[in-house]
């Protein structure tokens, strides 16, 4: 028994390029938990991002081309990407809505007929995808 003492600390630190190890070793500073449970969130949809981007950048291209009522995207998508029509449909849910913050990337109307249709999310290309500073919008 350690006595009354956190069971946990977490810290943070600059880890830019340029910065000498004793300015990193100054720039330490505790994190309290609902920072560090914020850095963890952002740690989760970062790396569920980085798994689904191959299918993101077939989607994205497909809905930029207005190939975006769903079955003939998920088709397109899965055809440009190589991967199945399962994981595009995956990627699309995981994806979809109005939180950029949340990396959903684009947002689903219905329109007449019962016809699903995806738009692209405002700002989302160039604010979250990586190598978006080369698209134009």
């Amino acid at each position: 028994n350690r006595g009354d003492v956190a069971r946990e600390a977490f810290y943070k630190y600059y880890f830019l390029p340029g910065v000498t190890y004793y300015q990193r070793l100054d720039s330490v500073v505790s994190v309290d938990e609902a920072e560090q449970k914020e850095a963890e969130r952002q740690r989760r949809l970062d790396i569920r991002l980085e798994k689904n981007q191959k299918g993101i950048n077939a989607i994205i291209d497909c809905i930029t081309e207005n190939i975006n009522q769903k079955t003939i995207l998920i088709g397109e998508a899965a055809a440009r990407s190589g991967l199945s029509k399962k994981r595009i449909t995956d990627i699309l849910a995981e994806h979809t809505g109005g939180k950029p913050s949340e990396n959903q990337i684009w947002h689903l109307l219905k329109e007449e007929k019962n016809t699903h249709v995806y738009q692209l999310n405002y700002g989302v290309f160039t604010k979250n995808m990586p190598g978006a500073e080369n698209c134009e919008t």
